[in-house]
């Protein structure tokens, strides 16, 4: 994570702005979801729940763009980026251990259990110990490849580029889209592209707007369209799918957090344009340096929500809860949490020791 400004570096602070709108979102999409559960389009809670979870689901790809445009135009040393995979396994491990005492203290009871290292390596190993921790995982194998992906982007046109972008959006976003209402369509079992998946094209896709893309005031306009029509469309399906599943069968079918769809997948790179249309060059040092000081907070503020949304769910949202409709309340917890996720984080990167990892 970048600490700060280097003097005479001229920085893109729309970065930061997106790793706070992402992290934000991963606390809405792991506390939205009993809003829109508990109700049905009978009732407009459940179309503004949608619509609010459909955009929570561009976190992820947020995440995977900025990642993107920061690592990919460069070419790092194996010794550097072997520096960062252990930073992320150190994070993986120390947090993991976190949530692992808080289980313990809830259900086992904190000893023996806290020495019990055996159960707490074979459990890491075999499964993410919080359910957002899949990232963790996730992530660690994007950077063992980010010596290779980043030699190839150094050598790629720009229509080498979007050849990489557009096959791995076409295979894996909207070909299952479409086979999702068309199953005789779905590929030859056989058929396989091993060198491209969704995530690798939406890695390379924030590289390309950042790198590429020079945005204007009618780029931020047809983004501005896509974003909204994306969500309408999320809704429109999702609507449609309430309709042609079970009662209490699960709906909202486009939730393969290995698999987004095309449309999150649009929503996501309409918000990386607006954010860097929106986000002036002449930004005042000052204001930089506040977002810069949040947006390096994000990613112990991701490791941490999960925490503090187990920790807060069974006083704070039932209290808001029962002052007004959850709709509501679920927005103002949410907030809560981001707010005490962020000043935790703030705290814990005042430690040296922690500073390094997170």
């Amino acid at each position: 994570m970048n600490q700060g400004i280097a003097k005479g570096k001229k920085r893109s602070v729309y970065m930061d702005y997106l790793r706070i709108i992402a992290v934000f979102f991963v606390i809405v999409n792991h506390t939205n979801s009993q809003v829109y559960q508990g109700t049905s389009p009978d009732h407009l809670t459940w179309y503004l729940s949608m619509l609010w979870y459909y955009l929570s689901k561009t976190a992820v790809p947020i995440f995977v763009m900025v990642s993107g445009a920061c690592l990919l135009p460069k070419v790092d040393s194996y010794r550097k980026i072997g520096k960062r995979v252990w930073r992320m396994v150190a994070a993986l491990v120390l947090f993991s251990y976190i949530y692992f005492l808080n289980d313990a203290q809830i259900y086992y009871g904190i000893w023996p259990r806290a020495v019990n290292v055996s159960a707490f390596f074979s459990l890491i190993w075999t499964q993410q110990i919080t359910d957002s921790y899949w990232y963790l995982y996730f992530y660690i194998g994007i950077l063992v490849m980010l010596p290779l992906m980043q030699r190839l982007a150094q050598n790629m046109k720009k229509q080498d580029m979007l050849y990489l972008i557009g096959l791995s959006f076409g295979l894996y976003a909207i070909w299952p889209l479409i086979t999702h209402y068309a199953p005789a369509m779905a590929m030859p079992s056989f058929f396989d592209v091993p060198m491209f998946s969704i995530y690798i094209g939406i890695f390379f896709a924030g590289h390309y707007v950042h790198q590429y893309l020079k945005v204007n005031k009618k780029h931020a306009m047809i983004a501005l369209v896509i974003l909204i029509a994306t969500l309408l469309a999320s809704l429109g399906l999702t609507h449609i799918e309430f309709g042609r599943v079970g009662a209490g069968e699960k709906y909202w079918f486009m939730d393969d957090r290995m698999h987004p769809s095309i449309l999150t997948i649009l929503s996501a790179l309409s918000i990386m344009v607006l954010a860097k249309t929106a986000t002036p060059d002449n930004t005042p040092e000052r204001a930089q340096r506040r977002i810069v000081e949040i947006g390096s907070c994000t990613f112990c503020m991701y490791l941490l929500q999960d925490l503090i949304i187990d920790r807060t769910k069974g006083n704070i949202l039932p209290m808001l809860s029962s002052k007004m409709s959850i709709f509501p309340a679920v927005i103002i917890w949410e907030i809560v949490i981001f707010i005490a996720a962020l000043a935790a984080s703030w705290i814990l990167r005042r430690i040296p020791f922690l500073k390094k990892i997170i």
